[in-house]
């Protein structure tokens, strides 16, 4: 007689379109978490609706529990795909538990499916210029109905669950940090110099940041306060930009391409790097600094520390938790005197080590308070009086 399957069975679902291409932080969470879980189901199915079963996504070609559903309706926007091509497809395959992936889940849908909605930063209220217009627009109208409807919401930092609460009057379910990518890791001083001196730089003596190239990255505002203080002191460590893409930024990559035109010795753009490659930059950097006007969670930070590579960012609640208070940050107001001071100074004190849990234990935590169990129970979760 077979074995009958564990409690927690469910044909799970998720938005896949970010894994077709990983370009930013949030393929990359998704990529590895959803890696993790399908190794530690191997009863369940999963469903990966997406508008290409080519490029990163298939990688999970090799699970026979996986099913890649290419359904390109409407893929030229992504907000209108959820709502009406991703609702109908979820509905025709009678899935049982969804995974928002996107920030998004969609409002029609059948009763006996159950969603778990990820909550990245809720920059459309923040920085709304930052944001793609549609996109902004749907996030503004759509979030209170999709966060309430919700089954389970799961920020992904204490402080987008701070903020969560304060915007929309909900409590979490479970704050799920994004694990650093199993790729990451420190190199040697031997093993960054291989790598680096081609370039014309050296260990420990180059800034460092990474980043899609987009409004809410701030490299404006980073190299002008680089060229404004390289004016004053007249000698520091190049700064090395890693990033491409992004939207809006065409007076961006104007200004980037001129300040390495003008300082070439000083500024030093190297687009995308490979995942591989990306531990030997941190790794050698004196210093891995952000702008970023907000993040939901400041990934490249705590990628950064467990390269040994001390932090500055602005002091902002989700970037020190990223840095787990374990850097150097910067007040808006007093930047140029602030991060001037950070700059001189001689001697570095190596970072904390990071205390990041694995993949494998993020996994395990969702799983056994039953996230993705078809038996979910929609919970009353709103902090305010007589919310739902």
């Amino acid at each position: 007689m077979a074995e009958p399957k564990s409690w927690y069975m469910a044909r799970i679902a998720l938005d896949a379109v970010p894994l077709q291409k990983l370009s930013g932080g949030v393929g990359y969470y998704i990529f590895y978490l959803l890696d993790e879980l399908i190794r530690q189901s191997p009863d369940d199915e999963f469903f990966l609706y997406a508008f290409s079963d080519q490029g990163d996504i298939a990688h999970f070609k090799k699970y026979t529990n996986v099913t890649i559903r290419v359904v390109p309706f409407l893929s030229f926007f992504h907000s209108l795909w959820c709502q009406i091509t991703l609702a109908y497809a979820l509905y025709r395959d009678k899935i049982g538990v969804f995974w928002g992936t996107t920030q998004s889940i969609p409002l029609f849908k059948r009763r006996k499916m159950k969603t778990v909605l990820t909550v990245y930063d809720f920059v459309y209220l923040l920085f709304p210029k930052t944001v793609a217009t549609f996109k902004c627009y749907y996030l503004k109208c759509l979030s209170p109905w999709m966060l309430k409807k919700a089954n389970v919401l799961l920020p992904i930092s204490e402080g987008t669950a701070q903020r969560l609460k304060q915007y929309y009057g909900l409590q979490q379910d479970h704050v799920m940090l994004p694990p650093i990518r199993p790729t990451i890791a420190y190199k040697t001083q031997q093993e960054v110099s291989k790598k680096i001196e081609p370039l014309g730089l050296s260990y420990k003596n180059y800034l460092l940041t990474v980043g899609t190239l987009e409004p809410r990255k701030n490299f404006t505002q980073l190299v002008q306060v680089y060229l404004s203080l390289l004016e004053k002191k007249k000698q520091l460590p190049p700064l090395v930009i890693i990033g491409a893409g992004g939207w809006k930024n065409k007076e961006i990559v104007d200004l980037l391409q001129r300040a390495e035109k003008d300082r070439p010795d000083a500024i030093k753009l190297l687009g995308n790097a490979p995942d591989e490659d990306l531990s030997y930059y941190l790794s050698g950097a004196r210093f891995y600094i952000t702008l970023s006007l907000y993040e939901g969670y400041g990934m490249p930070l705590a990628e950064a520390r467990a390269c040994k590579t001390a932090v500055i960012c602005f002091d902002q609640l989700e970037l020190r938790e990223a840095a787990e208070n374990d850097g150097y940050f910067l007040r808006k107001d007093k930047l140029m005197q602030d991060l001037e001071k950070v700059l001189d100074q001689e001697e570095l004190s190596t970072p904390n080590a990071v205390s990041y849990s694995s993949t494998e234990d993020k996994i395990m935590l969702v799983k056994t308070a039953g996230v993705f169990s078809a038996e979910i129970d929609h919970r009353k979760r709103s902090t305010k009086s007589g919310g739902d």
